[in-house]
């Protein structure tokens, strides 16, 4: 009977830390931020903690100390309202009457001593024009099986097609990177007296997104071919062709490049989350990858000559989620803050020889005390079925997972840059719900991978993909690295 009652108990308190974790995701703020009083954070980690906040680089303690003050920089000025500099300019001028630009009493004309100027931006929406092509043809005289000689028309990149690249571009950059559905697009245009049919539309996202597809094939391969990747995915719904219905499948992002936050993004498009599309996406990737727990990533893990960096992250939020967390688990949040600040350090240094040697100095034996911590409680406290107890079991599985960062000096601690090239994404789809179909997924990533890359290298994509669709049929194959977004030149 007692132990029935302890037993029920233990329920009672495991069924309302559910309940109360899930009103906060329900009603309760987002931001993962830690407001606790870090005084009576475990007393064995007092002074080291204070060695952590005297130095911040591992040459700062080599260099004399000098009395100079820093030079502030300049901030930029801010403003909320800025003129494009491209802006067409008119002057427009309001004059006195003529009979008034004179004095009423003595006759005297007034005589002009400058302007008052303001400005205002004015707005000019849906501004079409129609280009004919006029494409002379000759022929040779008294010689009619010569045949017709004409100049070179440069290609299109869907045959027959009555519009022009920059109107597809326009198309191409309000679905996938402002996220307007195509029924939304048509309205628009309707708005401006143009008549496109939805299905129209739909047809030439499609043949654009298998143009693109040699783009998107060679910055896949540039991003895997890198030592660092950084991959996550997201469910997207698929129409089920003929039932109408729809099922789950799935965007896959990877990115890389160099610096800390990688420019290169690439989406993929799959049917469902089956283990072998990751396995064999990654199947000849050496290095170490960024990425959640999942049992296909851990199956990688143990493959030779990869190495999984697991997301700190991830593990953080986990504590974090815990309703009600008792001292222990604060004074963990405490000092997972404590291991991001170490990293921002980290990263503030100039070649990845400084970080590695400031890891090796401040981070790998604060990461080896934490873990320690971890597991000591664990054992030791009993802690009963809940929130925190997974948090743990969460992170002490994946030990080595969790520091294999220590070895790479630009591996970073979490997956936080993956999360955020695929948020774009995650709002797209709730405005556009669905893919049609397996084809329309796939174009959709490979116009979005070359939006996305645009975007973070600080590229108009508009611009971008105007450019490259008018050069893309008649560029050399062997050339088209040219035309990737890191690479482009107008």
């Amino acid at each position: 009977m007692t132990k029935t009652i302890s037993d029920l108990t233990k329920k009672v308190v495991f069924l309302e830390e559910e309940n109360t974790y899930l009103k906060a995701q329900l009603y309760g703020r987002k931001k993962e931020t830690v407001v606790f009083d870090n005084s009576d954070t475990f007393p064995e980690w007092t002074e080291y903690l204070k060695d952590l906040g005297d130095s911040n680089s591992p040459e700062r303690d080599e260099e004399p100390k000098v009395n100079t003050l820093k030079k502030k920089k300049k901030r930029k000025p801010f403003t909320h309202f800025n003129f494009p500099e491209n802006a067409e300019r008119e002057i427009k001028i309001i004059d006195l009457p003529e009979d008034e630009k004179v004095d009423p009493i003595t006759g005297v004309e007034l005589k002009l001593m400058g302007f008052d100027t303001s400005e205002k931006l004015v707005y000019v929406h849906g501004r079409y024009k129609v280009i004919e092509t006029r494409v002379r043809k000759y022929n040779i005289p008294n010689k009619p099986k010569a045949g017709v000689i004409s100049a070179l028309v440069p290609s299109h990149p869907i045959t027959g097609c009555r519009a022009d690249v920059s109107l597809l571009s326009h198309i191409l950059i309000s679905k996938y990177a402002d996220h307007l559905p195509l029924y939304r697009i048509e309205e628009q245009f309707k708005r401006d007296g143009l008549t496109i049919a939805r299905q129209t539309l739909s047809n030439w996202v499609l043949q654009l997104g298998k143009t693109l597809q040699p783009l998107g094939d060679l910055l896949r391969d540039q991003i895997l071919n890198s030592s660092r990747v950084f991959t996550d995915d997201s469910p997207v719904k698929l129409q089920t062709k003929g039932k109408g219905k729809l099922q789950e499948g799935r965007i896959w992002v990877y990115v890389g490049g160099d610096g800390p936050d990688p420019p290169l993004v690439w989406f993929e498009f799959t049917k469902d989350r089956s283990h072998s599309h990751t396995l064999d996406r990654m199947k000849d990737f050496q290095g170490v990858f960024h990425a959640d727990a999942f049992a296909a990533y851990e199956k990688m893990d143990k493959l030779d000559g990869i190495d999984w960096q697991a997301c700190w992250a991830h593990a953080r939020r986990k504590f974090f989620d815990t309703p009600n967390p008792n001292e222990f688990c604060k004074q963990v949040l405490i000092l997972m803050d404590k291991l991001f600040e170490l990293e921002q350090d980290a990263w503030a240094l100039g070649t990845s020889a400084k970080r590695q040697s400031f890891r090796n100095r401040k981070t790998k034996p604060f990461v080896e005390a934490l873990l320690k911590t971890i597991q000591d409680h664990y054992y030791k406290a009993c802690e009963p079925k809940g929130k925190l107890k997974t948090a743990m079991e969460y992170l002490l599985k994946r030990q080595e997972a969790f520091k294999a960062f220590l070895a790479y000096p630009d591996a970073r601690i979490d997956n936080n840059v993956s999360e955020r090239a695929i948020r774009p994404l995650t709002i797209g789809r709730k405005n556009w719900l669905f893919f049609g179909s397996e084809k329309g997924g796939q174009a959709a990533a490979n116009i979005i991978s070359l939006i996305q890359t645009c975007r973070k290298l600080g590229i108009n994509p508009k611009e971008y993909l105007e450019d490259v669709l008018r050069r893309i049929i008649d560029h050399p194959k062997e050339n088209l690295m040219e035309l990737l977004p890191q690479n482009w030149k107008k």
